[in-house]
């Protein structure tokens, strides 16, 4: 994914990372299309989101046969 900046700050003790376009003709299909923000929270979840989806992502647990 393409993207043209970057801004990272902190809320509430989370970590975000903001992507953006320079381009404000296709700034609306770039925030449909691709991963806007990403974010740790002080718990350490991890979470990415645009305008139509989120997700948490989690760390499975590793089980030997």
């Amino acid at each position: 994914m393409e993207y043209d900046f970057k801004l990272v700050g902190q809320e509430d003790g989370a970590i975000i990372v903001s992507l953006g376009v320079d381009d404000l003709e296709g700034e609306d299909e770039f925030a449909r299309a691709n991963v806007t923000d990403l974010v740790i929270t002080p718990e350490g979840e991890f979470h990415a989101y645009n305008v139509k989806f989120s997700e948490q992502f989690t760390r499975g647990t590793f089980q030997s046969s």
